[in-house]
């Protein structure tokens, strides 16, 4: 009888952390853009993210709630193309997206699914980092994903 009452605590004990843990994350959008000259007279305003003196095309936006991919969106020749995903659904997912998100943040870096990226640039509650010339990697977190809808 000790014995059950003993699991039955540490049970909810484990429930309790792994809810607080969840609902505690916050809800992020990791954006994928590149620079190229050409790519304005093809895609419209809304795909373009400026930083600096150049606009970036969004290549591609993954948002996560509660640490989930809940939603996926590519550019497309006339604005973004929106997939709705639900981690019940296991098909929906791309081979490579990765469905629950393993996110940490210092002050210098960002660790986002095994790959850490340099912080080139912060504004707000967005996170510019340069991975190559001409590309780069945007973390918007929660009070700015809903700019990321326009």
């Amino acid at each position: 009888m000790k014995r059950l009452k003993i699991i039955g605590i540490l049970l909810s004990v484990i429930l309790v952390t792994a809810g607080v843990y969840l609902y505690t994350s916050p809800d992020i959008a990791i954006i994928h853009a590149e620079y190229h000259p050409g790519y304005q007279s093809v895609y419209p305003p809304e795909c373009f993210i400026k930083y600096e003196t150049k606009k970036y095309l969004i290549s591609d936006v993954y948002i996560y709630k509660k640490k989930l991919l809940r939603e996926y969106r590519l550019t497309g020749s006339e604005g973004f193309a929106v997939k709705k995903l639900s981690p019940l659904h296991q098909s929906e997912y791309r081979s490579g997206q990765k469905i629950i998100l393993n996110y940490r943040q210092t002050l210098s870096e960002v660790k986002y699914n095994a790959t850490t990226y340099h912080i080139t640039a912060v504004k707000g509650d967005t996170i510019f980092s340069e991975t190559s010339p001409g590309k780069m990697i945007l973390f918007i977190t929660k009070n700015q994903i809903k700019r990321t809808n326009k």
